[in-house]
């Protein structure tokens, strides 16, 4: 890992709010009730600790996903 390189998804973590009715993502507001699965996909370099991120945040709703790196 470079120096300059953070080694935990702290920007992304900060963005992720979650409450038992919704997520927001920053400005974007997504209501559960209105969803029935939510699926994971990331590409490059930035997808893993993005994914990390949401893991940590969303764990549990998460149906599926998929990262390549």
């Amino acid at each position: 890992m470079n120096p300059g390189q953070v080694s935990k998804p702290y920007k992304t973590l900060r963005l992720i709010q979650r409450t038992p009715e919704s997520i927001s993502i920053g400005e974007r507001t997504i209501f559960l009730r209105e969803i029935d699965h939510i699926y994971v996909v990331g590409v490059g370099k930035g997808a893993y600790p993005i994914a990390q991120a949401l893991e940590e945040k969303l764990g549990d709703l998460i149906d599926e996903g998929v990262v390549l790196v």
